[in-house]
């Protein structure tokens, strides 16, 4: 991942905040890095104070268990928490 990979990202979400109304300056993206460190998604959204650098995988704090970001709150993946996280 270089500069220039998140700046592609964000020229993407700019043109779609431009084209919605709710762009603003400084103008900031959230990315997930996968583990060859190549970026796989990003977002935008309005209220966003810093550019934010995500791992794509985490390890739950309760069991250590790596698995896709998406499955966790605050650190805790979903079996752990005894609930599906969507």
């Amino acid at each position: 991942m270089t500069t220039k990979d998140i700046e592609t990202h964000r020229a993407k979400w700019a043109s779609v905040a431009r084209a919605n109304g709710w762009y603003s300056e400084p103008f900031f993206v959230q990315v997930w890095v996968d583990s060859a460190g190549e970026i796989s998604d990003s977002v935008s959204f309005r209220g966003l104070s810093a550019d934010l650098i995500l791992a794509e995988e985490i390890e739950c704090l309760e069991c250590d268990e790596i698995n896709d970001q998406e499955y966790y709150r605050d650190g805790i993946c979903g079996e752990c928490q005894n609930v599906w996280v969507n």
